[in-house]
Order: structure tokens, then sequence, then C-alpha cells
């Protein structure tokens, strides 16, 4: 495999590791109706991070991470990239 195609697969896994971390957290929600469509949950970034570190610190992360700051870094790309206030698709929320 050659170097630029096992970058992109490990920004990858860390995309989706940051993704899982933010869903755990309520910083984002999937729509219940479009799987695959995502948008700004009811929780602040800083509790995904608050989470995240705390599983780091303790060992039990088993995500793609580098180091706190990569994984950092990972989570708040992810929220940025799905800041909408509802799915794209549909216009549901996490309120409704």
């Amino acid at each position: 495999m050659d170097d630029t195609k096992h970058m992109t697969e490990e920004c990858g896994r860390r995309f989706e590791a940051a993704k899982q971390i933010a869903l755990a957290a309520g910083v984002l929600k999937e729509c219940e109706y479009h799987k695959g469509f995502f948008f700004k949950g009811d929780k602040e970034l800083k509790n995904a991070l608050i989470m995240a570190n705390n599983y780091y610190s303790q060992g039990r992360s088993n995500y793609e991470f580098r180091d706190k700051k990569d994984m950092s870094d990972s989570i708040i790309e992810v929220v940025g990239k799905y800041s909408s206030e509802k799915c794209s698709s549909c216009g549901h929320s996490y309120e409704e």
C-alpha cells in the first residue's frame, strides 16, 4: 500500500472515530429518518472533548488518534463539518 493511500485511510478512521465520540457525547445527532445525515445535538463541544480526554487518559481509548491533540483536533473538525441545526435532507432537528 502506498503512503498516500495509507494516510488517507488513517485520516478516514480518525474522522469516523471522532464522529462516534461526538455522537456518544450528544454533540452530534444522526437523523432518525435519513441514516448518514448528521446535525448538531443538544450538548456542547466541550462534552465530547472531556469524555474523549478521560477515556484517553485512562487508557480506555481504542481510537485511531496519535495523541490527545490529534484527537481533540479531529473532534473539532467533525463537529464543524456537521454544525447544521437540522438534517440537510428533511429539516428534522434534535428538538423534534
